[in-house]
């Protein structure tokens, strides 16, 4: 671990040439324009009230670690938002884990109680900036569906693995949202004559197996499965 921090600067020099030389047709999303949207969100003093869901499949998450019948030294949360995978693995079974954050606001907003405070990175999932082999366990929930190139990021998730090591994600499904989106784009058409497909929606799980599957991400198998979640928020119609 210690060589993979001290490579750190040399790694971010290699993504920001990557980033330099990236073809415009594979950048979907602006990521600095998410990050800037999490870090607003955090100025809401209510703002944990919106994260059932992200809690919600954060425990299902790690129910599946646990599932797994070994302990795991150094384990990396890709995404980690506030903290809400970390809050639910017993430190028994993962005994470090770092957590890593595109958004430095949400970052700052890690509960009082919040596990492995001193681990925590703001990075982009996109790049990782640590050496192969470093950790025994990755993991990521609700974050990948912001990835521009998630074969790309997957293959890296692969390189700073250990041999063997598993990577336990989530991510949302096509139907997710559906209502929402429907309505979206009902009104774009009554204001503009033209329907507006927004990919964020779109992108489910059929991405993730299809880039787990794909000969560029060498992952000795994978597995994946669905799951129903309905929830609802009791303000949202008076905001």
């Amino acid at each position: 671990l210690t060589m993979a921090l001290r490579q750190l600067n040399w790694t971010q020099l290699c993504c920001r040439r990557m980033q330099s030389t990236a073809a415009p047709s594979s950048i979907v999303f602006d990521r600095a324009a998410k990050r800037l949207q999490r870090d607003r969100a955090m100025l809401d003093p209510e703002a944990n009230q919106y994260e059932q869901l992200k809690d919600e499949v954060a425990w299902r998450v790690s129910d599946r670690i646990n599932d797994i019948k070994r302990e795991f030294g150094t384990a990396l949360d890709l995404g980690c938002g506030r903290g809400h995978l970390g809050q639910h693995l017993d430190d028994e079974i993962v005994h470090q884990l770092f957590q890593g954050e595109y958004s430095q606001g949400m970052l700052e907003a890690f509960p009082p109680d919040a596990r492995d405070k001193d681990l925590r990175l703001c990075m982009d999932e996109e790049f990782l900036p640590f050496a192969p082999n470093t950790f025994d366990l990755a993991a990521s929930n609700l974050s990948m569906h912001w990835v521009n190139d998630l074969p790309g990021m997957l293959k890296q998730v692969h390189s700073v693995l250990k041999p063997d090591a598993p990577f336990v994600a989530s991510m949302f499904g096509g139907e997710t949202l559906y209502e929402l989106r429907c309505s979206l784009q009902l009104a774009e058409e009554e204001r503009k004559g033209v329907g507006v497909l927004y990919p964020a929606l779109m992108r489910g799980i059929a991405c993730l197996l299809i880039g787990l599957c794909s000969s560029c991400v060498p992952f000795y198998r994978s597995a994946g499965c669905w799951k129903l979640v309905t929830t609802g928020w009791v303000y949202l119609a008076d905001n």
